[in-house]
């Protein structure tokens, strides 16, 4: 046999096995070439090496657990540039075609608040989603085994929601935080239009989010919380009755943001890690 023919008969096999592949997936075509190219782009070596992920610098904790890190004990350290896959279980609400949904990771913080046994620490991301319009992920809980994580929709003041803008909705939760705060309730009904009837589950007034890996010109949160100390963070958490969706208000520095987050179990979460 000579080289052509070698060389035609391994390109065939090349051909057939690139076939095989994107047959047994459920992502679009489309969505797993631009996978398939960013692996080949991410094996490429790099010169200098990738170094660690800058960690945030927070005052020594009460409770000697920083609870974002622990969950990175199952999910991986996250980056920014990373892939992820999550299984959401109404896509339709996203614009997704499928329930498995994929994007890619574009913005790493941390965000520690106050609690009754000493400092909470959980990890917030911003994410880029083709073909689908969640802009945000949430990894929140106290151990890996009970942690949750929000895929979710962040919406700018301007943006409309139905027809209201997120700006209206965001003064209304401002003032509820208000009254939730004066009443000392553990949970308090809150009418929410467009929204189905909701209750106010929680709110935290004292935080810090620190953006610690971020690409320029991408995202929503302000460049001014990315150093390791961060800056003000504080929010707002309505449940949704009765699909258990929340709703969140967040304020970062001087912005403020209205959230959609579906809870998904931290399992059918996949971050597909760069090295």
């Amino acid at each position: 046999m000579d080289f052509g023919n070698l060389l035609v008969i391994m390109v065939l096999i090349a051909i057939v096995g690139l076939i095989a592949y994107l047959a047994m997936s459920q992502a679009d075509l489309p969505t797993r070439f631009r996978r398939l190219l960013r692996q080949r782009i991410d094996d490429r070596p790099d010169e200098g090496g990738v170094g660690p992920r800058p960690n945030a610098e927070w005052q020594p904790d009460p409770d000697r657990t920083n609870e974002a890190h622990e969950v990175e004990r199952v999910t991986g350290v996250i980056r920014k540039g990373e892939a992820f896959t999550i299984v959401s279980g109404d896509p339709s609400h996203w614009g997704a075609s499928a329930f498995e949904i994929e994007g890619l990771i574009t913005g790493v913080a941390e965000v520690e608040t106050a609690d009754i046994g000493g400092n909470f620490q959980f990890r917030y991301c911003m994410v880029d989603v083709a073909g689908a319009t969640p802009n945000t992920l949430i990894l929140e809980g106290d151990a890996p085994a009970t942690s949750v994580a929000y895929l979710g929709r962040a919406y700018l003041p301007d943006e409309p929601i139905g027809d209201v803008r997120a700006g209206q909705l965001i003064s209304k939760l401002q003032e509820e935080r208000r009254r939730y705060r004066d009443t000392g309730a553990s949970e308090l009904a809150v009418e929410l239009y467009p929204y189905e009837n909701g209750t106010i589950i929680a709110a935290r007034y004292e935080g810090q989010l620190a953006l610690l890996e971020h690409e320029p010109g991408k995202g929503y949160l302000p460049v001014s919380a990315a150093n390791s100390q961060g800056t003000r963070y504080s929010d707002l958490t309505v449940r949704l009755d009765p699909s258990g969706w929340l709703l969140r208000l967040v304020e970062v520095g001087a912005y403020a943001y209205f959230l959609e987050l579906e809870p998904i179990r931290l399992s059918d979460l996949t971050v597909h890690h760069l090295a």
